[in-house]
């Protein structure tokens, strides 16, 4: 099963709460119930949760974290960052797409709601205005490091399998799993990037000493794919395919980032985008 398969919406006569949208379903106090402060046409959550239901989940299906300021879309009730999905709307947005698509379902989207705190008493966080409520939003929150801006870039480029098209002013070929030129870089100089490639592919708590370990033997023996598959699961091939890229490139972090080039083949045809935007 893979990461995206956990993270599939429910049939539609089953409870909207399945067991891979949430991890914990917590009662609500009945004294906790108010009038919610997002919209008069009557909640979202009254009208499709079960009573005394509070979704918690979490890990955000982008960056596989817990979710930092949790939003939860309301044309599917898939929960991400805020700064997650804010990012992945500038994404779409980057590329002419006027109605933003959840990562998951692909469901398109208009609002969102925040501080939930039960099936009436949420915030709806409107994204048919520009983005203007959620970048206040996000301004108001504390900011992330540029660290963490370039992890959560990174994740994207697996969750939504960016295709990687240009490096610098080298064009990818499509059908080659790896990079065909030699590599040039030696481990003290590909560590960092590894580590932070395989915490975009597996989340924060892997033990990625273990993973390094590995990487490195898995590179002498030119068992790449066969070595890392039982931990990377589906995204092995993209794992290869921008390692080897990486190392054939004279280029460090974050100079490297900055020349690579993506096409998003599900949000419209044969695209481009720079991922630094």
């Amino acid at each position: 099963m893979t990461r995206d398969q956990e993270h599939e919406r429910p049939d539609e006569s089953d409870d909207w709460i399945g067991r891979h949208d949430a991890d914990v379903v917590v009662p609500v106090d009945e004294a906790t119930r108010e009038t919610h402060t997002g919209d008069s046409e009557g909640g979202p959550l009254a009208s499709a949760a079960p009573p005394e239901v509070l979704v918690v989940t979490e890990r955000c299906a982008v960056c596989l974290q817990t979710p930092d300021d949790p939003v939860l879309l309301h044309a599917c009730y898939h929960v991400f960052c805020l700064a997650c999905i804010g990012y992945w709307v500038r994404h779409l947005a980057s590329m002419g797409v006027r109605h933003p698509t959840c990562p998951l379902c692909k469901r398109s989207f208009q609002r969102a709601l925040v501080d939930v705190l039960s099936e009436t008493q949420y915030t709806v966080l409107r994204f048919d205005d520009g983005g203007k409520q959620w970048r206040e939003r996000q301004s108001e929150r504390r900011l992330r490091p540029a660290l963490d801006e370039r992890l959560l870039r990174r994740s994207m480029v697996y969750r939504q399998r960016l295709r990687l098209v240009r490096v610098q002013d080298v064009v990818v070929d499509p059908r080659a799993p790896m990079c065909p030129t030699r590599p040039v870089k030696v481990r003290g100089e590909y560590e960092a990037w590894a580590r932070r490639e395989l915490q975009a592919c597996v989340g924060p708590d892997a033990d990625f000493s273990f993973l390094m370990v590995l990487l490195d033997g898995a590179l002498v023996s030119g068992s790449l794919h066969e070595t890392l598959e039982p931990f990377l699961l589906e995204d092995t091939a993209l794992f290869v395919r921008e390692l080897t890229w990486f190392l054939a490139s004279r280029l460090q972090v974050p100079a490297y980032d900055d020349v690579l080039v993506y096409s998003d083949d599900s949000a419209c045809d044969e695209s481009e985008c720079n991922t630094t935007n």
